[in-house]
């Protein structure tokens, strides 16, 4: 049946998962085996590890146990992981898996991390697999020993088989259009290769840093770069690579390199041809699925230009008409989301093809409002969704729930949500029209808790993903204008929001390392009342910071000062009067929020202005703090 994963879950006992399990797993949850490991799927009915939302990266399945054993099995759209200070960079990782039998593995598009599936410290068979559109390695084996037999390396981003300090037998296997090398061969490993076939990678294999390959019969087609490599890239390394290769085949690019630390020995089989699948013509292959169309064949026709768009050489002009045929055909067999996908991808590669630009911008002005629309995006991968949105398909990338047309909430709740490309910090202005306390939390956790007076702009920082990022503002209180004596509205509002871009000059500053944003506080560093913070951003785990504060004589006698990090008790302090205290503060990778709150507020006269204040505060970095 089908299995939603709203938590992370770990177990510990041996775990048997039934043929035909569905797991849908929520943004960024994991589940981790300790326990011995079956999956028994079938043909027909494969197990299935899959994101909740399509455009909401899982994290990981993680599996480190004595044995484990995969039969069909599929894994799409996770990420990476940590636990108890491991860092798990494939959706699929094994640690210390003394024996790993896995067959039918489908394992496809990943996201954040280096590779599709990862194998650590551990003994694997992997027999009759599929690794398909990595976002960068398609398998990556460490310091075991493995034997791989009738799989297939496709359309990875990086390399498709990835090997460091590895023992390694592989045979009838196929690497195809890897964006590196069908094989990286690296750190003193040894590799046995006989009977497979790399078809247009950009290496088609590297041998490199004392590594021995031993290969037989073959074929290695059209390489982007060269045929073979074999070099010293390692300076721990004191010699490349070694290749003894019988029965070898080149066509299209011959080229071998190698340097002066690495040996090689190749002989050719000249009567190896081509294998007849690489043949197909493109062409035809159209010209066939336009008769199938015009007959309204259109799953016959779906297959046709799909082979098509396969054997596409470097023209993203034939590219993007053949993906927008292909998405046609499916439209008429109603795999609507399918299509909407195939219309992407022919806008990818040509933006200026209005026949799949209208299909797609009809789909997406259908939708009344913003929750329904972005209800519906969740459906799709993230690099769909950056096709529709630099195309401008989807005008917007901020999407607001429960709020006014002028980003007012209604009532006490509203939801806004980011769309990225990429990781980038955005701030938050927000006001209220009465005082109020005003939490935001991003991704279901709080980023921010704090009071905020009458229409007083007040800021936060929040560093988006890639892909959606949701905020929720709470408010404690609303207020009608009418009645707190503003306005003639009617309307019960709670928070206004924005939310903004930094300035170039701002995210220079943020590209150097640690940067200050200071909240609820006066020009001079004076807090606002009993409440302040500052918003801090470091590019590390570890960064230091110093907190130094004072309430220089306003009080006569002691008073307390609580600090907290990112909303979590990190000092009480006794504060003195006309005492300065320097409070040492480590910071978490990304944006931190430093938190002061007081016992007391205090009123002061500064520049004929009467203020409440409470704390004269301001943040230092090591250089600062020696200098004061």
């Amino acid at each position: 049946g089908i299995i939603n994963i709203n938590s992370t879950k770990v177990f510990y006992d041996d775990v048997f998962i039934k043929e035909g399990t569905v797991f849908r797993i929520d943004e960024g949850k994991s589940i981790y085996f300790y326990g011995n490991l079956t999956i028994e799927g079938t043909k027909d009915k494969p197990v299935i590890f899959k994101p909740l939302f399509e455009a909401k990266p899982w994290g990981i399945v993680g599996v480190w146990s004595k044995k484990a054993k995969f039969s069909y099995v599929k894994v799409r759209g996770g990420s990476v992981d940590e636990r108890k200070l491991v860092h798990f960079t494939a959706p699929l990782s094994f640690h210390n898996v003394k024996n790993l039998k896995a067959n039918h593995l489908t394992i496809l598009k990943n996201y954040i991390g280096d590779d599709a599936m990862h194998i650590a410290y551990s003994n694997a068979k992997i027999e009759d697999s599929i690794y398909k559109n990595a976002r960068s390695d398609g398998l990556d084996v460490d310091i075991s020993k493995i034997s791989i037999n009738n799989s297939k390396f496709i359309n990875s981003g990086n390399d498709g088989l990835d090997l460091m300090t590895t023992d390694v037998n592989v045979s009838r296997s196929k690497f195809i259009n890897n964006g590196d090398k069908g094989i990286s061969i690296g750190e003193w490993s040894n590799m046995r290769v006989k009977n497979c076939l790399f078809i247009k990678n950009y290496i088609g294999l590297e041998v490199k840093d004392k590594s021995k390959v031993k290969a037989d019969n073959l074929t290695i087609i059209d390489s982007k770069d060269m045929a073979i490599h074999l070099y010293n890239k390692n300076k721990r390394y004191d010699k490349g690579g070694f290749l003894e290769a019988y029965n070898i085949a080149l066509f299209g690019n011959k080229k071998i390199l190698k340097d002066k630390k690495s040996f090689i020995k190749i002989s050719f089989d000249k009567n190896i041809s081509k294998p007849k699948s690489y043949k197909i013509n493109p062409l035809k292959k159209e010209q066939e699925g336009h008769l199938f169309f015009a007959k309204k064949e259109y799953q016959k026709a779906a297959i046709a230009f799909k082979k098509a768009i396969d054997f596409t050489e470097d023209d993203n002009k034939t590219l993007s008409k053949r993906y927008r045929y292909y998405a046609n055909s499916l439209m008429l067999l109603g795999k609507k989301n399918e299509a909407i996908k195939n219309f992407a991808l022919s806008l990818k590669y040509d933006k200026t093809n209005k026949n799949a630009f209208y299909p797609l911008k009809e789909i997406f002005s259908s939708f009344e409002n913003d929750k329904e629309l972005y209800d519906y995006l969740l459906n799709f991968e993230i690099e769909t969704l950056k096709i529709l949105f630099d195309n401008r398909v989807l005008n917007k990338r901020i999407f607001y729930f429960n709020t006014y047309e002028d980003n007012w909430s209604k009532g006490k709740e509203a939801k806004i949500v980011i769309f990225s490309d990429k990781e980038e910090l955005k701030k938050i202005e927000f006001f209220v029209l009465n005082k109020a306390n005003i939490t935001i939390y991003q991704n279901k956790k709080p980023i921010l808790n704090s009071f905020v007076n009458t229409s007083t702009m007040q800021f936060a920082y929040t560093k988006t993903k890639e892909g959606f990022t949701e905020l929720l503002f709470k408010s404690d209180h609303t207020c009608i204008p009418k009645i707190c004596g503003f306005n003639e509205d009617k309307r019960e509002l709670g928070v206004h929001i924005d939310i903004k871009s930094l300035t170039d000059e701002e995210q220079k500053e943020f590209q150097r390392g640690i940067r200050y944003f200071y909240v609820n506080y006066y020009e001079d560093h004076w807090a606002k009342g009993k409440q302040s913070g500052v918003w801090v951003n470091s590019d590390k785990i570890g960064g230091r910071v110093f907190l130094r504060f004072t309430a220089n004589d306003l009080s006569k006698e002691p008073f307390f000062v609580t600090v907290y990090k990112n909303f979590k008790f990190y000092a009480k302090v006794k504060l003195k009067p006309n005492e300065v205290r320097f409070e040492e503060i480590g910071l978490d990778k990304g944006i931190n929020f430093i938190e002061l709150k007081t016992q007391k507020s205090f009123k002061s006269t500064i520049n004929n202005k009467l203020r409440e204040i409470s704390l004269k505060y301001k943040l230092l970095g090591k250089k600062d703090e020696e200098g004061e």
